[in-house]
């Protein structure tokens, strides 16, 4: 789950030129605004480098699926186009399994993220304070060993894991 919120977050939707101003969003199938809208969609899942093939297969499962849940044609406020999309990739990043395949960057939305899911996984028996305190060591020795942005996000979570284990030996006495 953490996996897919970092990509959504990292996209951070589709950027549709004409959206940014419209109220609705409103194409039907086998037009320009249909093309148009599924080549923004394609040339924003290439930011997350996936390859040629992989992220056509993205883009072609998104849209595929928003064509299968109306296939009259989009007509939607925007906001529920966004919702809508959000589901859509979070469901084909699974589908075409890409999840370790994703970029991680070191800006307060992944952070967050990265923390909520961290905490939550980290064992029942550890306090809150010290929960806390063995992700803010890790999360040091990470930014050490990760000084950049856009490694993989299965590289910090196999790491994290390690450098955990030697923060809770410093941290749980």
């Amino acid at each position: 789950m953490f996996r897919i919120s970092l990509a959504l977050s990292f996209i951070i939707l589709i950027t549709i030129k004409q959206q940014c101003f419209a109220q609705k969003i409103v194409f039907n199938w086998g037009t320009q605004q249909a093309d148009l809208n599924y080549n923004e969609c394609y040339q924003s899942l290439i930011k997350l480098n996936l390859g040629t093939t992989k992220t056509k297969e993205l883009a072609d499962c998104i849209f595929g699926k928003l064509k299968s849940k109306f296939p009259k044609g989009v007509n939607l406020d925007t906001n529920q186009f966004i919702e809508i999309i959000k589901q859509l990739m979070k469901s084909c990043f699974y589908e075409q399994n890409v999840q370790d395949e994703l970029p991680f960057f070191w800006n307060e939305q992944y952070l967050k993220g990265f923390r909520v899911a961290m905490l939550k996984s980290m064992p029942f028996e550890f306090s809150e304070d010290q929960k806390n305190k063995l992700f803010d060591c890790a999360l040091k020795k990470l930014k050490e060993k990760y000084p950049n942005d856009g490694f993989k996000i299965a590289e910090i979570r196999k790491d994290f894991e390690k450098i955990a284990k030697d923060c809770e030996l410093e941290i749980i006495k």
